[in-house]
C-alpha cells in the first residue's frame, strides 16, 4: 500500500479561504514583477499581481487581503521598464520591510527614479548597447494599465 497511487476526487470542494486578514498586502516591484508578500504573519509567501489586482490571494496559507497600490503605479512602471535590466526593475513603498532589511531604496517619488537613472546613464545606456532590452514588464504592464512606456533620455 505504500507505493500505491494516489487518486483525487475532482467533486471535493477546495478548503475555503481562511479569510480576510486585517493589514493589506503592499504591491511592490521586484525585478520588474508587481509583487505582493502575505501580509498574515509568519506565512512568508509572496503572490505575482496583475495590474491593480484589488484582492490578494496567498496561495501557501490561503489568505486574502486588499492590494495596496502607489496612486503612480502605472508611472512607477514607465520608468521601470524603461531601464531594459531587470536588475535595476525594483521599487518599494516607504518602509517596507524587505527594503528595510536589505538597505534597498524606499518610498521613491517619479522624480527620485529618474534622478537615480540620470545618476547611471552610463550603465544603462551600457546595457542598452548589448542589444534587444528586456520586454518582460512592458508586455505585461502595457495594455493593462492605462500608460505609454516612454524612453528615458540616454538610456
Amino acid at each position: 500500500m505504500v507505493n500505491e497511487p494516489r487518486t483525487v476526487r475532482l467533486d471535493v470542494p477546495v478548503a475555503p479561504a481562511r479569510g480576510p486578514v486585517e493589514r493589506m498586502a503592499r504591491a511592490y516591484v521586484n525585478r520588474g514583477r508587481w509583487i505582493a508578500d502575505c501580509p498574515r504573519p509568519h506565512c512568508g509567501s509572496a503572490e505575482l499581481l496583475d495590474p491593480w489586482q484589488p484582492v490578494f490571494l496567498c496561495g501557501a496559507c490561503l489568505a486574502e487581503a486588499i492590494v495596496d497600490w502607489p496612486r503612480d503605479a502605472a508611472a512607477i512602471s514607465s520608468v521601470l521598464a524603461a531601464r531594459g535590466n531587470p536588475a535595476w526593475m525594483n521599487w518599494f513603498p516607504a518602509g517596507h520591510h524587505l527594503a528595510l532589511i536589505s538597505n534597498c531604496p524606499h518610498g521613491q517619488t517619479i522624480g527620485d527614479l529618474m534622478a537615480e537613472d540620470e545618476e547611471h546613464a552610463q550603465e544603462l545606456a551600457e546595457w542598452a548597447s548589448f542589444g534587444t532590452p528586456v520586454e518582460a514588464m512592458m508586455r505585461t504592464q502595457v495594455g493593462r494599465f492605462p500608460f505609454q512606456v516612454q524612453q528615458i533620455e540616454g538610456a
